[in-house]
């Protein structure tokens, strides 16, 4: 999971920086051979602008690298293993403005995860859950290879339900964040795309005292989904 994260978002970046070149110093992007302007394909399908409103549907899956401290204090002195992971679907909605080469774009979607896990520390229950997670983005795209290719970096608010559950107690809550990732759209038809796409999501951390101890878990994970958009 983490590779194909890491993955997704390196060729995001790669073909966003690759356009970014191409449109911004031509003589760069000759070198490169990457077209200065979005190119019809004679006897091909011209799809247009990215301008409009879309919707779509998405699936995919999170992994939360972090586990749960164990604290006396100020000093950790266990941290248990307990990384919540699992699947993801979902769905947003968003609206492009494509101007020259380069499509702005806002983008919010919400989404139903499955990301939980459960470990033991001394006959001591730990588990971590989210259960949902929406995010609300600006979008910047380079439409550089043509107008059926998107590469895009997005970044914005990132908002979720989590609990943190030690023993019999437990404390959930609805949190504000952050998010940050990329991704690449392509076109199928002029209405339908197809999207693969890549984020790291902070929601800050979840304390739970127990006793002399507090146990802290860090919500901040990674998402890797693909979806279809349909454009009005």
């Amino acid at each position: 999971m983490k590779r194909l994260f890491l993955l997704t978002t390196a060729a995001a970046g790669l073909a966003f920086g690759l356009g970014f070149l191409g449109w911004q110093f031509p003589a760069v992007g000759a070198d490169l051979k990457l077209p200065a302007k979005a190119p019809v394909q004679e006897g091909g399908p011209y799809f247009g602008l990215w301008t409009g409103l879309y919707g779509g549907l998405k699936i995919g899956y999170g992994y939360n690298w972090t586990g749960t401290d164990i604290n006396a204090g100020s000093t950790t002195i266990a941290t248990l293993g307990n990384s919540p992971h699992g699947p993801v679907g979902g769905v947003q909605l968003g609206y492009d403005t494509q101007m020259g080469a380069i499509v702005l774009g806002l983008v919010t979607d919400l989404n139903l995860a499955g990301f939980d896990s459960t470990s033991n520390m001394a006959g001591l229950s730990v588990s971590n859950t989210t259960n949902w997670y929406g995010t609300t983005n600006v979008r910047i795209g380079l439409s550089q290879f043509g107008d059926h290719v998107l590469p895009y970096l997005q970044a914005g608010a990132a908002y979720g339900g989590k609990k943190t559950a030690i023993a019999d107690l437990s404390t959930s809550t609805t949190s504000f964040g952050w998010d940050a990732g990329g991704g690449i759209e392509t076109r199928i038809t002029k209405n339908v795309s197809l999207f693969i796409d890549a984020k790291y999501i902070d929601l800050g951390a979840t304390d739970v005292p127990v006793g002399i101890v507090t146990g802290t878990q860090k919500f901040t994970f990674g998402v890797a989904q693909v979806g279809l958009n349909y454009r009005w």
